[in-house]
């Protein structure tokens, strides 16, 4: 394999790329670059990270600022304006890509123009049938990268941007948040399992209930944790329990199914509280975000990470910056679930 500057790596390198937030290029390299030594990381352009030369290719799971990734099988840098179609046919098939191919770009300010193109070209692909799916990056009107998911599959949505509806009777946009975690960080036999009508979950700064109501349109009942005013809808319910007391000291006078929390405090003090509910039992899954402080965010994470992973057990771990994150990341801790 010979890279753009000429320069070549060792048979068998792979080439990936990476959709992430704007903003948030350097933190995604940064992680890669630890998960791949001796491999190129670098970000040609806003929301895109390209790596050269990598020895294998993480599963998407394993990284938390990625929004989306694939390996690269081929890049057309000089497409035609009046004809794209062909030489990306050819370059899907002798990638052997014969199925669904989402066609996107990334999504930075520069290149947001590109959607409707990314629309009209998808809409091409769209009655594929094949089993084994692709992607398309367009990078620039007239360069686009060919590639194909990762092991264990690609973003749970395309270019890992969900088509979410904001819910006419929730309070917040926040509630959008915790949706966007449900379908990201667990499984569908995770979901089925740990979402009952008839848990039980606590809510830490749940007002104005956001994200109480993601439970509350799943019929289970929450103890809503919060000096603030709650949705009178919500409390309307039936099925929320308002206490107007510290998130940091309250305890559950019995084990819950969910903690949830999306205070804006430090990432380390969220952290340390999510550990010490886990060691003590006191939940059996937990979602929560961490603020980002604007300088060192991927070292305040794996500080983090380091206060939770004592407690986990036999729990698993994963967090995401997802697409209605900001400044923070998103973590779930979840029980094992047989299929």
């Amino acid at each position: 394999m010979t890279l753009a500057d000429g320069s070549a790596v060792k048979p068998g390198a792979l080439r990936l790329a990476a959709l992430c937030r704007a903003g948030f290029e350097s933190d995604l390299c940064a992680e890669l670059a630890e998960l791949l030594p001796g491999a190129r990381v670098q970000s040609p352009q806003a929301a895109l990270v390209r790596v050269d030369g990598a020895s294998r290719c993480p599963r998407l799971d394993e990284l938390v600022y990625a929004r989306d990734l694939i390996v690269v099988d081929a890049e057309l840098p000089a497409l035609d304006a009046k004809d794209r179609l062909t030489p990306i046919r050819a370059a899907l098939a002798d990638a052997a890509i014969d199925g669904p191919v989402a066609i996107l770009a990334p999504d930075a300010d520069a290149t947001k123009p590109l959607a409707p193109l990314a629309e009209a070209l998808g809409r091409r692909f769209a009655q594929a049938s094949g089993e084994r799916g692709g992607a398309v990056w367009l990078a620039a009107s007239t360069h686009a990268l060919v590639g194909h998911p990762p092991p264990g599959g690609g973003a749970a949505f395309p270019g890992g941007v969900p088509r979410l509806r904001m819910p006419r009777e929730a309070p917040s946009r926040s509630t959008l948040k915790l949706e966007e975690a449900f379908h990201v960080l667990l499984t569908p036999a995770e979901r089925a399992a740990l979402l009952k009508p008839g848990m039980k979950a606590v809510d830490l700064g749940a007002a104005p209930g956001g994200w109480t109501w993601q439970f509350v349109a799943r019929a289970i009942r929450v103890a809503a944790i919060d000096n603030g005013r709650m949705d009178a809808r919500l409390m309307e319910s039936g099925l929320v329990e308002h206490h107007r007391v510290d998130g940091f000291r309250y305890r559950p006078p019995k084990p819950v199914d969910w903690l949830v929390c999306d205070m804006v405090e430090k990432p380390s003090r969220v952290a340390e509280l999510v550990a010490r509910w886990l060691a003590g039992k006191h939940c059996r899954a937990a979602i929560f975000n961490l603020k980002l402080p604007m300088k060192q965010r991927h070292a305040a994470w794996q500080a983090a990470k380091a206060m939770l992973l004592p407690a986990l057990g036999t729990h698993r771990l994963r967090a995401r910056q997802l697409y209605h994150d900001r400044e923070e990341i998103t973590v779930a801790v979840v029980p094992v679930v047989k299929r």
